[in-house]
């Protein structure tokens, strides 16, 4: 390949250019950290553009450019590409993303469905290209994939990302379960925050139920989806309700951080006498939540029920003389 050649930076007027094409970027939303920088200092990488008659062709900078432009920026640092064929184009573009972060399986599946006309590569040239500069994490059979990754609902992919789920786990969803299925698990990720391996479980669960059941009640799925999965006769396995149940909890709890901080110092507190542990509740509608403690010696939990019974008649005499 021969080496890229690219123009001196320059500031160009932000109304020169043109967003479509080079959009691979999964999710398309700048993250907060890179607008707070941008209001603070400006754009401190330049956007890399393709000169067109049109105007400029962003290739790399998309959301760089999307936050400049919310605030208002008349002109934007910018360099161009020169004379660059296409497949150095999808090498560059790869190299430019891999050079600050990992690729994400949407990005790579997007840039696969735009292959041919983004770059005019045939999508097996792009495979190739994707595996040589390393930017896919697992074996170059799961890129065969790319459609059904796709196809997975809006909220699936932004809980993928977001709880980082791996490759493998999300090509192991699309080739194993129906989009239905698909969907109804997804019902319940818009409110629950679910770990791979509880949402690994949960899929099998489900599909565990339809094949006995021969599919579950639609009434069911809209009222409480989770009751109905713990209760059922196949659900009986203890860490697998406790999984969810801890899912159940963060939903509920949303002041979760502060409690778990006061969980922590009473652990701290306790921590010469035995093991403090947080129990949650088993029905789902609970709002109560058990603090067990596990002595190392029987001595121990005597001396604490007599300063604890000692307790109880001081404050027994006092309500008394009140």
């Amino acid at each position: 390949t021969e080496p890229v050649k690219i123009s001196p930076c320059s500031l160009q007027p932000a109304n020169r250019f043109l967003t479509s094409t080079f959009q691979f970027s999964y999710p398309l939303e700048p993250p907060e950290s890179l607008q707070e920088s941008i209001r603070k200092v400006g754009v401190l990488t330049p956007l890399l553009c393709v000169e067109e008659p049109e105007g400029l062709r962003i290739f790399d900078g998309h959301r760089r450019y999307h936050v400049a432009r919310g605030l208002g920026m008349a002109s934007i640092p910018t360099s161009l590409l020169i004379d660059t064929s296409s497949k150095d184009l999808a090498q560059m573009w790869l190299r430019t993303q891999l050079a600050v972060r990992s690729l994400n399986v949407f990005e790579i599946a997007a840039l696969l469905e735009k292959s041919v006309p983004c770059f005019g590569l045939p999508r097996e040239v792009m495979r190739r290209l994707i595996l040589t500069e390393r930017a896919f994490p697992v074996s170059p059979a799961l890129l065969k994939d790319f459609p059904g990754l796709l196809k997975l609902p809006e909220p699936f992919k932004q809980a993928a990302v977001s709880r980082r789920y791996s490759p493998s786990f999300l090509v192991k969803v699309v080739r194993l379960y129906s989009q239905p299925l698909i969907e109804t698990v997804t019902s319940l990720m818009k409110s629950l925050e679910f770990s791979e391996n509880q949402l690994d479980l949960l899929l099998e669960w489900m599909e565990d139920i339809i094949e006995r059941d021969g599919g579950v009640p639609a009434d069911l799925i809209k009222s409480n989806l989770v009751s109905f999965v713990l209760s059922h006769p196949k659900m009986s396995a203890a860490k697998k309700r406790d999984a969810l149940f801890r899912a159940v909890w963060t939903l509920r709890f949303p002041e979760r951080s502060h409690l778990q901080d006061r969980f922590k110092e009473l652990q701290q507190k306790v921590a010469s006498l035995g093991d403090l542990r947080l129990v949650a509740p088993r029905d789902l509608m609970g709002d109560r939540f058990e603090l067990r403690i596990g002595f190392r010696k029987a001595q121990e939990l005597q001396t604490l029920l007599k300063r604890l019974t000692q307790l109880s008649e001081t404050v027994g005499k006092g309500i008394e003389r009140l």
